[in-house]
């Protein structure tokens, strides 16, 4: 028997429905040999047993009650295991980060991952960016996108959107319209349908890798393993994740910066750049799911999220453009900024001028102000400051 590379899950059940279920791995219920993906190699043998040869690292040797199905998971085997029924649940999952997916959600990272070609690097960084939950201002789509722009950097992968995404979420207009795909119709004729994008770049020079795309509705470990998996290919030690949200910085003010890392040491590295240790307790983001296996697949990760004014909805090109400078003076990178200041202006003064015209509004932006000057200057007295 052949066994596995990566890890997968075998849970053995009493299901008699389960193989006919597992579209697949088993197309029919017949004596031969049936080798599944990454090498998971499944024996029917011809007395009607099936033969499981199977090696799990990530369970070392522990054996656990499969709350599905009422048979036993197995979690690491060295010799071949027989189950003396061709009627039971077999369901695995050639996944690094796998602990409880099954035949439906099983998971072949070369479906989903296209690359059109890929970088070898040494010391690769790679730059993450996704658009919906900490993407306040376009802040985070904004920053990479810049980026991509100012280093003409080059595409080079993608992850095929369609398994990862809720298009028809039931409820009201509001909420359903959270999760379907924008369209522009014009004259009576459909012009664009905008479906989910997920993009890999890079830049030689500065052996980068960036990414642009949507925060997953669905299958978090499937699309972490895709980022996981091109990132090691692409010779990718460090991954940053670029977000934002709205708080109580005031349009008039840098946007404050907040890092969170897979690793302690990288918060002193870190600190250096005038951004301040997060504290948070609430709904998570997918970034947040993937810094908690980084470690596991052999990775760095870094988070840098952005406090930017929370009374402005849209586009924040001021935040985009600081947050830009920040962020090629972590990677080194020697980038014209100064061409993002045009907008930026243009964008302050139009802000400001709404604002003039509102006195709530704009006595709320003056105690914003005043509180976070006094902050820096308590910041920088007690030398923490930047």
């Amino acid at each position: 028997m052949h066994a596995i590379e990566k890890a997968a899950v075998i849970n053995v059940g009493t299901d008699t429905g389960g193989i006919s279920g597992c579209r697949r791995w088993f197309k029919n219920r017949q004596t031969g040999l049936r080798i599944c993906h990454k090498g998971v190699t499944i024996a029917f043998g011809a007395c009607g047993s099936i033969v499981v040869s199977l090696q799990y690292r990530r369970w070392n040797a522990r054996r656990q009650t499969d709350p599905i199905g009422g048979g036993e998971r197995i979690c690491k085997v060295s010799s071949p295991t027989v189950v003396n029924s061709l009627k039971a649940v077999i369901s695995a999952l050639p996944c690094t980060c796998c602990s409880g997916y099954y035949a439906d959600m099983n998971t072949d990272i070369d479906q989903f991952l296209q690359i059109d070609s890929c970088p070898a690097y040494k010391n690769g960084t790679l730059v993450l960016a996704f658009s919906g939950w900490m993407d306040g201002g376009d802040v985070s789509t904004g920053t990479v996108e810049r980026l991509v722009d100012l280093l003409d950097a080059d595409e080079i992968a993608t992850i095929d959107p369609e398994a990862f995404y809720i298009y028809n979420f039931p409820g009201s207009m509001e909420v359903s319209a959270m999760f379907r795909p924008h369209i522009k119709i014009e004259e009576g004729l459909v012009q664009t349908v905008d479906m989910p994008a997920n993009t890999f770049y890079c830049h030689d020079q500065a052996e980068l890798v960036l990414f642009v795309g949507r925060e997953p509705n669905l299958r978090w470990r499937a699309f972490g393993e895709c980022i996981f998996d091109f990132a090691k290919r692409a010779g990718v030690k460090r991954i940053l994740f670029v977000g934002s949200f709205g708080g109580s910085v005031p349009h008039t003010r840098e946007p404050r910066m907040f890092v969170t890392c897979s690793d302690e040491k990288l918060l002193e590295e870190m600190e250096q750049f005038g951004v301040r240790r997060t504290g948070y307790e609430g709904p998570g983001s997918f970034t947040s799911y993937l810094m908690t296996q980084a470690e596991t697949a052999g990775l760095q990760m870094v988070s840098l999220v952005a406090e930017i004014p929370g009374y402005l909805q849209g586009k924040n090109p001021l935040s985009i453009e600081a947050v830009t400078r920040r962020l090629a003076k972590i990677l080194q990178l020697p980038l014209d900024v100064d061409s993002l200041r045009t907008e930026s202006t243009e964008w302050e003064m139009q802000v400001s001028t709404a604002v003039d015209q509102d006195d709530d509004l704009a006595a709320k932006v003056r105690e914003l102000e005043q509180e976070y000057d006094d902050e820096l200057l308590e910041l920088n007295a007690d030398g923490t400051g930047s």
